[in-house]
């Protein structure tokens, strides 16, 4: 989910229990991502970084008073 709406331009706050487990979710987000480009037309696809850049990676609840819809 939280990929999805990076994809489409929205800022994302992606909390977890541990550090290990965000840094697990942002490889797969990575690889995902650069899985696609294979299968798209579009050669102006975003890139990972760009996508990952609009992805707030956190175990800090108090990020959640900044959002302005939650997703479980």
């Amino acid at each position: 989910v939280s990929q999805a709406l990076a994809q489409t331009g929205h800022n994302v706050i992606l909390l977890d229990i541990s550090d290990q487990i965000l840094e697990s979710a942002k490889q797969e987000i990575k690889n995902n991502i650069r899985l696609q480009q294979f299968f798209t037309k579009n050669k102006k696809a975003s890139q990972p970084d760009d996508i990952l850049g609009k992805i707030t990676f956190s175990t800090d609840y108090q990020f959640l008073q900044k959002a302005e819809f939650v997703v479980e």
